[in-house]
């Protein structure tokens, strides 16, 4: 696993996990990144194993819900790294573990974001964000054919995490279709990423008053 950590400036390294992240915030340089950090080797942390702890995940299960209302608080670098590390725990098709996780904390990455997609889409008015201040984009090679399930996988982890630390989250999909789009691939270019990568999925962190009710489950279950 690969943390880049831009507020401390210390990349921590720890084996055998071998998603890349790269963690984008204010107070470093975006195509600087790779130079500006020292090699440090860390353990594991504790709160990754904490969702086994008392009461379970399974509580966990049942509490998360999806909020499009984010107030105007960041999450904070500590926070969005143990979300990012759960997420690195997740199965992946043939174990390839081949991602890209981007966690985006800069203001004005944020906004060159949401302009490209406003482009892709070709709507000026696009609100998806949903005014979020925190993002996490999960890249795959196109190639893959087990992208998508592998960044379902990935984003339910995150999305765990995010509720044990009271981080509000909601999935943004409107990256799906975005891999041959100028604005996206000029927006990933400009953090260095290999043209070989498409946003497969996003998280949108931050913190929210809003309080959506429990809904009735509407899966369909049969034991036979």
């Amino acid at each position: 696993m690969l943390i880049l950590n831009a507020v401390s400036s210390t990349r921590y390294v720890s084996a055998p996990l071998s998603s890349k992240i790269l963690a984008v915030s204010a107070t470093t340089s975006i195509k600087s990144w790779q130079s500006s950090f020292v090699f440090t080797n860390c353990k594991i942390s504790p709160p990754v194993l904490k969702l086994y702890h008392i009461g379970g995940i399974y509580g966990y299960y049942q509490k998360r819900r999806s909020r499009r209302n984010f107030t105007s608080k960041k999450v904070s670098i500590d926070d969005i790294k143990k979300i990012v590390e759960a997420g690195t725990y997740a199965p992946t098709g043939m174990n390839k573990q081949d991602n890209i996780i981007v966690a985006i904390s800069d203001d004005s990455t944020m906004d060159n974001l949401l302009n490209a997609i406003r482009k892709h889409l070709n709507n000026d008015c696009y609100n998806g964000f949903y005014n979020c201040k925190n993002m996490i984009l999960l890249l795959s090679p196109s190639d893959n054919r087990n992208r998508k399930f592998d960044c379902g996988c990935i984003m339910q982890n995150m999305m765990l995490k995010a509720c044990e630390l009271n981080v509000a989250n909601v999935w943004i999909n409107q990256f799906y279709d975005s891999y041959n789009s100028e604005p996206i691939r000029e927006f990933l270019k400009s953090l260095d990423i290999d043209s070989k990568y498409e946003i497969t999925c996003a998280l949108a962190l931050g913190y929210s008053d809003e309080q959506p009710k429990n809904k009735p489950n509407k899966f369909i279950t049969k034991f036979i």
